[in-house]
């Protein structure tokens, strides 16, 4: 029996709704060495979130739109227009 199943209003789909309706991706210190600029423009990325609140915890507290992940590592992070480059026929697009 899980955790969540005497819980269904705090562990069930109100709560992962309003979390996905948020769509913001908090990324704790995972960005060190990431650059704003796009890979090469012949790379294509694995997934893109895009259309979110990406705060990336630097120092600057910035605050992108857009995250690219290509090769299991974090790949680009920025803007819905500078992650539309990393977008290829395999790439799988997630609208947050």
């Amino acid at each position: 029996m899980s955790a969540c199943s005497d819980r269904k209003a705090r562990c069930g789909g109100a709560r992962r709704a309003g979390a996905i309706a948020h769509a913001g991706i908090t990324l704790f210190g995972l960005l060190a060495g990431v650059s704003s600029s796009a890979m090469a423009a012949d790379l294509s990325a694995t997934v893109v979130y895009q259309n979110g609140i990406v705060h990336t915890v630097d120092q600057a507290g910035t605050v992108a739109q857009a995250l690219a992940i290509s090769g299991g590592k974090i790949a680009y992070v920025g803007s819905n227009a500078g992650v539309q480059s990393l977008i290829g026929k395999n790439t799988k697009v997630i609208d947050l």
